[in-house]
Order: C-alpha cells, then structure tokens, then sequence
C-alpha cells in the first residue's frame, strides 16, 4: 500500500536533505555563502530547515498512523499552515541547492568520490 511507496520517498527527501545541509555547511566554513550573507544566516537556514525536515517526515508519519498532527481535513487553518511549510520546504529542498551548488561549482575545488587520482 502507500506505506510501501512512501518509504523510498522518505529515503530520497531525506538524500536531499544531507545534500542540502552539507552544500549549505561547506559554504559556511570556508566563508563563501553567496550575495555576502554572513555565516550567522546560514546557521538560521540550517535550523530552520532541520525544522520543517522534522515536520514534514512528523506530518506524514503521524497521518499515516492515524492521528495527524495538523488535521487538514476539518481545519482551514491547520490547512493553511501545512501548505505553507510544504511551500517553503519545497522551495527549500529543492531549489536553494541549486543555488549553493552553482556557488560550489565556481570555486575551483576538484570533487573526487575515489582516492586514486
């Protein structure tokens, strides 16, 4: 059933969300975030997106137990809010890298996955 399906989907949001927080740790420590942010925001937009990771894996768990913690049926409000934090973490997860791997891209490291060169 939809167990079944969503775990895969957990595995990958998760694989995003390592990708997203390493990119975002990289440029914090070797103080290259882009358009001169500072590293102070950079720790605010790991926090924060550490929080809406949790959320979001909480969201679906809890609803797929059958209790949710926003109940999104009978609740316009509880509504709003869950389409807002999909919104933001969506935007989040999935373009922000984009933005810190361009950045990444125009340093000059080599990346390599193996240790023979």
């Amino acid at each position: 059933g939809f167990i079944a399906q969503y775990i895969p989907y957990l595995t990958f949001q998760l694989a995003l969300a390592f990708m997203g927080l390493i990119n975002v740790q990289y440029l914090i420590s070797t103080n290259n975030l882009p358009f001169g942010v500072r590293p102070a925001i950079g720790w605010a937009y790991q926090g924060v997106f550490v929080l809406l990771t949790f959320i979001s894996i909480l969201g679906v768990i809890t609803l797929l137990a059958g209790s949710p913690v926003l109940d999104t049926v009978n609740n316009e409000t509880e509504r709003a809010v869950f389409r807002a934090i999909s919104s933001i973490y969506g935007f989040m997860i999935l373009i922000c890298p984009i933005g810190s791997s361009a950045v990444e891209r125009r340093n000059g490291d080599t990346i390599t996955l193996g240790a023979c060169r």
